[in-house]
This record gives structure tokens, sequence and C-alpha cells, in this order.
């Protein structure tokens, strides 16, 4: 240490544009009182939350997801994106369960990520009823503890982190047809 003054550099004086500026931010810690409310911490895409309940999380409170009935929409239109990445801490307490994304129930056009019978996190691209492509991270979550995660669609590849370890795959052209959903998959 010494007596210099530290400088932040460009883009790193808060959350909201650490190391880029977020498009949104959903601390998921409390609704602020107000029933199904979900507040963007960085900008203006409030989401509505379903049947959400709120305990003890990794940094204070942490929203509380029944696997179904339970769920948060947002208003972010992926299909202004072409690149984009989500990241999030879950508490995954069973396997095989979709947790996020945009693909429609009846179309299947866009992005979801799911949790497979081995633990690992898998980011599907759907156009259609065709799964565009299919990446499983190389390594599983643990259940029942806390895990970050992050999807990213860079380019032309697509990563999946998990708890700091990547995994990649060429992406394919999709169509995002829904809103960003958490909880469960868009339907």
């Amino acid at each position: 240490l010494d007596s210099s003054t530290i400088v932040p550099q460009s883009g790193t004086t808060g959350a909201c544009n650490y190391p880029i500026t977020a498009t949104a931010l959903y601390q998921l810690n409390s609704d602020g009182g107000i029933t199904n409310n979900v507040p963007d911490t960085c900008g203006s895409y409030n989401g509505t939350a379903t049947s959400i309940t709120y305990s003890a999380g990794n940094f204070g409170n942490a929203a509380v997801f029944s696997g179904s009935s339970s769920y948060i929409t947002t208003p972010i239109d992926f299909s202004t994106f072409t690149d984009y990445s989500v990241s999030m801490w879950i508490y995954p307490t069973v396997n095989n369960k979709f947790f996020a994304g945009t693909t429609d129930g009846s179309a299947l056009n866009g992005f979801y990520l799911s949790i497979n019978s081995s633990d690992q996190i898998r980011f599907y691209e759907r156009n259609g009823s065709t799964t565009s492509s299919s990446l499983t991270s190389s390594n599983a979550v643990s259940l029942n503890t806390w895990n970050f995660i992050t999807a990213v669609r860079d380019g032309s590849t697509n990563y999946i982190y998990v708890n700091g370890t990547v995994t990649s795959l060429a992406n394919s052209t999709i169509t995002q047809s829904n809103d960003f959903t958490f909880g469960r998959m868009g339907l």
C-alpha cells in the first residue's frame, strides 16, 4: 500500500455499469412492500412476479420459486439484441427444470436455460420446433447450495460459465419471440 489516490476506471463506478452498462439488474431481495413488484435496479425494465416469496439468500434475502407456478416476467425484448449475457445466482433443489429464457410455448423460438438430470446447465437456442444450438456445461451445479451461472451469446459463439468454469459452442440463427422470464421457461 502507498499513499497514492485510487481512481476508478471508466465504467467501474457501480453495479449498473461494471464492467459495461447493464440493461437490467434484478436483485430479488424483496418486493419493496409492493405485491408482485420486481424493481430493475439499473433502469426501467421492472418485472412482474407471480407467486414469489422471499427467504434468506446468498446476499441478504432472495426470491424463492416453486419450479412451476412462481416466476417473474420482464419487459426485456431480446429480439433487439444480437449478443447478450444473463448472469444469476441460483439455488437449485431439483434437476430437470427450466429456469429462465425467452422461448414461447407454441412456436419455441428463442433461448432457454435448464438443469439436466446430471445437474449440468443447458443453454438451448431454438428456431421453431428445431433445437438450433444446445450447449451443456462441462461441470455440474451443486444442488441445495448457491451456484453462479452466466450464459453468453457473443458473435458466433455461446458460452456457459458455471461457478467460474466455461464451456463454449458455436451458436446459430434464432428468432426471439417473448420477453425474458425467469423461474420457469417463458410460456
